[in-house]
């Protein structure tokens, strides 16, 4: 049995979600939003989309894949939020075609110096040929916790859960772990790593997927961070 494990979506504690911040993705990146002084009371979300397609392959290999993903952040009264994550993606390489679709929820709460809540989360894998599924689809749940603490020049976040896979009648127990740091050179200029673990067990056999982050973001920023 091959499983792929779905990373958790992390909710957007250290910011709210503005337009053009990725809340989750399908490669484990983190989001990249700035950490902005929570509001009191409102509403905030973004919807996205994006397409690409390979050129130039060995033997013309056809292979073009898109997604679309939104999120919504509820903040309301003493720094508790509610926030709803969404997501289909589908990759296409010649006549395979494989489907992922994902959906979050979040509950936290804020202020200025730490972030800390809870999330469960669903998802699931399929394939198809020529419009016929191969080998059923996979669906994953997951629960667990997550926070952040806020320092003057850096962000520390990590998020930790639990939950099952199943596929065709079969079961593994589904464990994620992920720490990570924002460092702020200045307001505008920032660096982030994160680690990741997943692991799959069944029975005696476990298998682990491990990744790693690094990115460089540099962004003209209005609002003070903190």
């Amino acid at each position: 049995m091959i499983v792929a494990a779905c990373p958790a979506i992390a909710a957007d504690m250290d910011g709210p979600i503005i337009a053009g911040s990725p809340v989750f993705s399908y490669d484990n990146a983190a989001d990249t939003t700035d950490m902005l002084e929570p509001s009191g009371s409102g509403f905030s979300g973004y919807v996205e989309g994006s397409f690409s397609k390979a050129f130039d392959t060995p033997y013309d290999v056809d292979g073009r894949a898109w997604a679309l993903r939104g999120s919504i952040n509820i903040e309301g009264p003493s720094g508790l939020n509610v926030q709803f994550d969404g997501g289909y993606a589908r990759t296409t390489v010649e006549d395979v075609s494989v489907n992922q679709l994902v959906g979050a929820g979040h509950t936290y709460y804020r202020d200025r110096e730490f972030a800390i809540g809870g999330f469960v989360q669903a998802s699931s894998i399929g394939a198809d040929y020529l419009g016929y599924s191969l080998d059923g689809t996979i669906k994953d749940y997951l629960g667990g916790v997550e926070g952040a603490w806020f320092m003057d020049q850096a962000t520390v976040y990590g998020r930790a859960g639990y939950g099952q896979a199943k596929w065709e009648g079969y079961s593994a127990d589904h464990a994620v772990g992920a720490i990570g740091a924002r460092l702020y050179a200045t307001d505008n200029f920032r660096f982030d790593v994160e680690g990741a673990i997943n692991r799959l067990s069944h029975a005696d056999l476990k298998l682990d997927t491990r990744s790693a982050t690094f990115s460089i973001n540099c962004e003209r920023n209005e609002h003070p961070t903190f």
